[in-house]
């Protein structure tokens, strides 16, 4: 054979050029080889396209771990870098590598032109471990198998993989041995700094044993080391005691751990590759942020599928699954982990797949419920079904309701062999969905699991945790992020791991808004987002008072702030309050502004977790299709929990035709239901003109019971507005002469005659219009104090009257 592998390789263009390359690019391909890291497939345009395991990634993963999961098939796109030979070929060394050439290509060629001599007519094969070992001129030991299970019956099966792959990786080195103790170094590749790639560090270890770690084994005390409670350091300080085997003893460790770890191989029933599989599935589970509790459902939960496939005697049980969490993120990760298990272990058809589904499809469009369940062409989907939005369903329309979950239902059922339905929200919502349909909530829907919400230290070490794999976090940074997750997370609407997501992007956003090719992956102050700094009480008060005039108004809120302070210092029952407003007025008085003052107060005191204002209007909660509209209304206030929902013109929800009318009143009980369902968790202000509110209002007698404070917000005098006029002066330095100012007044006075005046906003209005005219009177050469001031000319008495007038301001 020696002679074969050395005829071959001497009349081998391609290979002979290997023998002088650097011996630790060889031994590298040898590991690659020994531990079988190299798979293939065909893809749809019939390419066979080559998996090789990521070394070239700076991400601090375990690349062991990456190394199993190629050997072993599983997870194989997470770890594998995929290309087709083609391409391989043409690769050149990147700017951080230091193999002479890339060492795909290297591995490649080689497998390439061995493969070319085994498939041609030759009669004796050759192995590709053999060519290597030639072209690094080393000749393996004969060494003495042994059939000992008893050096190994300590160890369960995964320690027993790892020191294997460490072992057959050579990332250990026996340095000295004195009479019972060995002295040896290896090489930690379940780890690694930023910027580091672990080609660089596997050469550099070859070639020189960089980077070791040294460690003693005490061959007196090897019964001690397998009780070792730390993992790794009893897997090195074995694996160092089976190459002290192996070199000194000639006991072939190595060709015994090949025959017992095939993936194919058996122990106690069940494949080594399915070993590993369940390792790692259960280690997946394991590093979930939640609690341990919900950890436990899921291990139950996945031990149901085990005994399914290993113990004849365990019946079918259709599994069916209800998740109590807004968390999307998290709830996908759990249903990849689940459906991944429920098809390894022939739970569900080969053919499974996993849907995403929304249940708000089904509600725009009654006759696309089976969507589903059934593909494009009618027939029945295998796998997992995950349904977003559930809670939306409480909203509809009754009989709209009671039609979906009939059917859903039924396709549940007649579908239960070849499908695991998952419906995730939140808990109350969905609890009260499923109470009116026992048969869906206490049959088919048979687990429970709950996902519970993350505290900010939580979320702060999964966001650090998350960058720190991409990039340097300094100390300095680090205290950045905490104190933006402490003042966002509680107002934020995304909950757990879509809000780490969400911060982990922004974050990355912003760190890359430049281009620098020489820039380095080390985060900055800079990128880690502002919060809002909410101010105080004292502040937000002093805001509030500076406004012009509102007299009345001031001292509505001065009560109702001194009412929840000492609410909050009695302790009152919260629940006794009510907090829903309504403000009636004429446009441009004031109501939005103050609306977001009180905003500020009650996130200030508590009351809301969120400091947020959505405004919207009649037309944002009514939707075009009978049925929708309780949807649509649903949506709006979903996006405004947790803060403060500015309704304005609220009295054009019983406007328009007959069938408007209809939608608007729909609109209303819906709100009315929400504002019931959600009183600790939401304040929603009612606006529009007084004597149309006032109506509305009468109307609508169940609104009139929930809402706590009425505002009459009055239309401001003509020293009001020359006093919000020359506020807007002074704020941008700007002056004003005395006949200016009697001309603008002039223009108020006789706007404020039309119906259509809008107040605050009509002067914001004609500022505006002044500083355009102002911008066309300065000609020439003028001095700072001309640029500054504004003058009679500026003030076109005709333009602005009929500006402003012929058409409604702010509608």
């Amino acid at each position: 054979m020696e002679e074969t592998i050395k005829t071959f390789v001497e009349n081998n263009e391609v290979l002979k050029k290997y023998k002088e390359y650097p011996k630790e690019e060889l031994k590298l391909v040898r590991t690659h080889i020994a531990l079988d890291l190299r798979s293939t497939y065909t893809n749809k345009d019939n390419v066979e396209i080559i998996k090789l395991p990521q070394i070239c990634s700076n991400e601090p993963y375990n690349c062991i771990e990456h190394f199993l999961a190629l050997r072993y098939g599983i997870d194989e796109n997470l770890v594998s870098v995929n290309d087709n030979l083609e391409n391989i070929k043409k690769y050149k060394v990147c700017k951080f590598c230091n193999c002479k050439q890339c060492f795909r290509k290297t591995y490649n060629i080689l497998i390439e032109e061995i493969d070319k001599y085994n498939n041609s007519n030759n009669k004796i094969k050759i192995k590709y471990i053999d060519v290597i070992n030639y072209l690094l001129n080393e000749k393996p030991n004969k060494m003495k198998t042994i059939d000992d299970k008893e050096m190994f019956k300590n160890l369960d099966l995964i320690d027993l993989i790892y020191i294997y792959t460490i072992l057959e990786a050579e990332l250990v080195n026996i340095n000295l041995v004195i009479e019972n103790y060995i002295t040896g170094e290896y090489l930690d590749i379940t780890k690694k700094k930023i910027n580091e790639y672990y080609i660089n560090i596997l050469l550099d270890f070859y070639k020189s044993k960089k980077d070791t770690t040294t460690i003693k084994v005490d061959l007196s005390q090897i019964d001690n080391i397998f009780k070792e409670k730390d993992r790794l350091k009893k897997i090195y300080s074995l694996t160092i005691y089976y190459q002290y085997l192996m070199k000194y003893q000639n006991i072939d460790i190595l060709a015994r751990l090949r025959e017992m770890l095939n993936k194919e191989n058996e122990i106690d029933g069940i494949q080594v590759r399915t070993h590993y599989f369940i390792y790692r599935y259960f280690k997946k589970v394991e590093e979930l942020p939640y609690s341990q509790k919900t950890k436990e459902k899921i291990y139950k939960m996945l031990n149901y599928f085990l005994n399914y496939r290993y113990k004849n005697q365990t019946p079918y049980i259709p599994i069916n699954l209800l998740i109590y969490s807004n968390d999307k993120n998290g709830v996908e990760t759990i249903t990849k982990i689940i459906g991944e298990f429920m098809w390894y272990f022939c739970y569900l058809s080969n053919e499974m797949k996993y849907y995403d589904e929304s249940i708000n499809n089904v509600v725009l469009d009654k006759f696309t419920i089976n969507r589903l369940f059934y593909d494009n062409n009618n027939k029945s989907k295998k796998g997992v079904i995950l349904i977003h939005n559930f809670e939306n369903l409480l909203y509809v329309d009754s009989n709209l309701q009671t039609l979906i979950l009939n059917i859903l239902v039924d396709e549940i059922e007649k579908n239960n062999k070849n499908v695991c339905t998952i419906i995730y929200g939140e808990r109350n919502i969905i609890k009260k969905i499923l109470d009116k349909h026992p048969k869906l909530s206490e049959k088919l829907l048979n687990l429970e699991l709950e996902i519970d919400d993350l505290d900010i230290n939580q979320i702060y070490e999964l966001t650090i945790n998350k960058l720190e794999k991409k990039m340097n976090v300094s100390n300095e940074v680090k205290e950045s992020i905490y104190n933006y997750i402490k003042a966002t997370y509680k107002q934020s609407s995304s909950r757990n791991m879509e809000y780490v997501e969400k911060l982990y992007n922004t974050i990355v956003l912003n760190m890359n808004n430049k281009f620098s090719i020489k820039s380095k992956r080390t985060l900055k102050l800079i990128d880690i987002p502002e919060a809002y700094n909410i101010k105080d009480l004292p502040e937000i008060m002093k805001d509030m008072n500076s406004l012009v005039g509102l007299k009345e108004i001031k001292e509505q809120i001065n009560d109702l702030v001194a009412l929840l302070k000492f609410n909050k210092k009695a302790n009152l029952n919260i629940k006794d309050f009510n907090l829903h407003m309504c403000f009636l007025g004429n446009p441009g008085t004031g109501k939005t502004t103050v609306a977001r003052i009180i905003t500020d107060i009650f996130y200030n005191l508590g009351y809301i977790s969120k400091n947020k204002l959505t405004e919207v209007t009649a037309k944002d909660l009514i939707a075009e299709y009978l049925g929708q509209t309780s949807g649509k209304t649903y949506n709006v206030i979903k996006s405004a929990l947790g803060g403060v929902l500015f309704i304005d013109e609220a009295y054009a929800l019983t406007l328009g035709s007959k069938h408007g009318a209809q939608f608007g009143l729909e609109s209303i009980a819906t709100l009315i239901k929400l504002m019931e369902d959600y009183k600790d968790n939401l304040i929603i202000i009612f606006a529009g003109y007084k004597d149309e509110m006032e109506e509305f209002l009468e109307l609508n007698p169940g609104l009139i019971s929930r809402i706590g404070y009425k505002i009459n917000f009055t239309d401001y005098t003509i020293d009001e507005l020359i006093q919000i006029f020359t506020n807007l002066l002074k704020a941008n330095k700007l002056e004003i002469t005395e006949d200016a100012l009697k001309r603008i007044k002039d223009v108020i006075s006789e706007s404020s005659k039309f119906k259509s005046f809008g107040n605050g906003r009509f002067i914001h209005n004609i500022f505006q219009k002044v500083l355009i005219e102002h911008a066309r009177n300065i000609t020439g050469e003028l001095n700072d104090k001309d640029l500054y001031v504004i003058k009679e000319q500026d003030i076109n008495y005709e333009k602005l009257i009929m500006e402003n007038n012929n058409k409604k301001i702010g509608f």
